[in-house]
């Protein structure tokens, strides 16, 4: 796995540049992913709603200082690389912030700047690559002691398209890279919940995150997505004068992001699959050593279905009902097929308060075959 300033496996190679930013190979496609993965702070004079940044600062990007990197995991299933860098940031924003929060100036019209007090922010990024995996880990460590700023990590993409996607509430939602002209909010972020990721015609790149719910794109940037880490700010807004100290974050952090690379037509594999994966990490259980066998293969349930995703598997509430539910989010109709279904339980087709609808019979091969119309929420009630 380990390789010259870097990491590779079959899918993937990884090295690390002077800069701290990294290049990403795909090796299916061949596409290069250059100077990916560094952070831009900027100042923030705005609220919990609306990000704000000051007339005329400019950003601070991680690029532009020294780095450090050492080799910490060097195993036959996972290969890992620290980064360090450590950035000169503001302090906060100068005093005239306060005074506009207290005379609850419209962050639109607001005057202050960052201060030009500097203290040291130092940011430990952990990027792992795992011997069969298709994704890049990254996660990013730091400290803030910092006030009214943002940080963000920035993915330039290279990639070629006029729009974008992004993860929604049962949606998977196509968005345009620029906002229309009617557009008065001062900041251009959008919001995501699982991932957000741009293709063309032949590549593309999605990045998957845990809690990261706001990111912009960045057309004048190679289209790079920028996914914001951190918002550090004093006031809730809406409220009139509502501080919220606690909303500056003034502790340690800890960000997770995997970076799937793709071929477009490639109908092997589902980047969209592995980045819901990411949402729930593999548990295991260390058992004692004891008697028996292990079976070849065993699944509690088995599906497949394109374009269709498994948004929850849980008992009912007050009862011994198991539910399912998917979302098909794609434009056509897809078809669901549920696998290894028990002719000693019954299945019913339920509504999203898992109201038992008409029932639905298993085939003779233990198979549920269901048909999804276009965007379909579908639940499955499991009674046994």
């Amino acid at each position: 796995l380990v390789v010259d300033q870097g990491m590779e496996n079959q899918y993937l190679r990884v090295t690390i540049n002077e800069n701290g930013t990294i290049n990403l190979l795909h090796k299916d496609s061949g596409k290069l992913y250059e100077g990916i993965c560094y952070y831009e702070d900027t100042g923030d004079i705005g609220n919990e709603y609306i990000y704000r940044q000051p007339e005329g600062d400019r950003a601070i990007l991680s690029k532009d200082f020294p780095c450090q990197y050492k080799l910490i995991e060097d195993e036959e299933y996972r290969a890992s690389y620290q980064i360090t860098q450590v950035l000169d940031i503001p302090v906060s924003a100068d005093e005239t912030l306060i005074e506009e929060r207290n005379s609850m100036v419209d962050i639109r019209l607001r005057k202050a700047k960052r201060s030009n007090q500097l203290a040291k922010l130092t940011i430990h990024t952990l990027i792992s690559l795992e011997k069969n995996g298709r994704s890049l880990q990254i996660v990013t460590e730091f400290e803030n002691t910092m006030k009214d700023h943002r940080l963000r990590m920035v993915l330039p993409t290279g990639i070629l398209a006029d729009t974008h996607y992004a993860d929604s509430i049962f949606e998977l939602v196509e968005r345009p890279n620029k906002h229309a002209d009617t557009w008065k909010n001062p900041s251009g972020c959008d919001r995501q919940q699982c991932f957000v990721g741009i293709e063309d015609d032949k590549y593309g790149l999605l990045a998957a995150n845990l809690g990261l719910y706001e990111y912009e794109l960045l057309p004048g940037e190679n289209n790079a997505i920028a996914i914001t880490l951190l918002r550090a700010v004093g006031e809730l807004g809406d409220w009139g004068v509502f501080p919220t100290p606690e909303a500056q974050c003034l502790r340690k952090c800890k960000t997770s992001i995997a970076l799937i690379p793709y071929t477009s037509q490639d109908k092997c594999f589902d980047p969209l699959a592995l980045a819901y994966q990411f949402q729930i990490p593999m548990l295991t259980y260390q058992t004692t050593v004891h008697q028996g066998s292990l079976p070849i293969e065993k699944s509690y349930l088995e599906w497949e279905g394109r374009g269709i995703y498994l948004t929850c598997l849980k008992k009912k509430q007050n009862s011994d009902e198991s539910i399912l539910r998917f979302i098909n989010t794609s434009q056509k109709e897809s078809s669901l097929r549920i696998r290894n279904c028990s002719d000693r339980k019954r299945y019913f087709r339920s509504n999203v308060i898992e109201e038992l609808l008409e029932e639905v019979k298993p085939n003779a091969q233990g198979e549920l075959l269901l048909q999804l119309r276009p965007y379909e929420i579908f639940t499955l009630s499991i009674k046994n």
